[in-house]
């Protein structure tokens, strides 16, 4: 039996795409509770710009974006090493032209 070779940048993609896609759906999904306030068309006089105990971006919702955050870090950590690697190779060619 022949047993298939690992390979650590195919296993480097796939972990990025999972941490993307599991933050994505963790920060869609986080619900942060119900709203007390809205948007409403003009409150000209208004005293207070965000009623007390409003929060934009609870505790889960920025472990979500973090979690993205480093899936993103590590699929562009793949490719930059896989296009320096190319490059680097393509650049170890000898040069095959004939001087006359």
């Amino acid at each position: 039996m022949h047993l298939p070779r690992f390979r650590p940048l195919v296993a480097l993609v796939v972990l990025g795409i999972v941490f993307v896609t599991v933050g994505a759906v963790w920060f869609a999904n986080s619900n942060s509770g119900t709203t007390s306030f809205g948007w409403f068309a003009y409150a000209p006089m208004s005293d207070t710009t965000f009623p007390d105990g409003v929060v934009l971006l609870d505790t889960r919702r920025r472990l979500a974006l973090a979690l993205v955050g480093l899936g993103a870090l590590v699929l562009s950590a793949v490719v930059g090493y896989a296009v320096g690697r190319r490059n680097a190779a393509s650049s170890a060619v000898p040069d095959r032209t004939v001087e006359t």
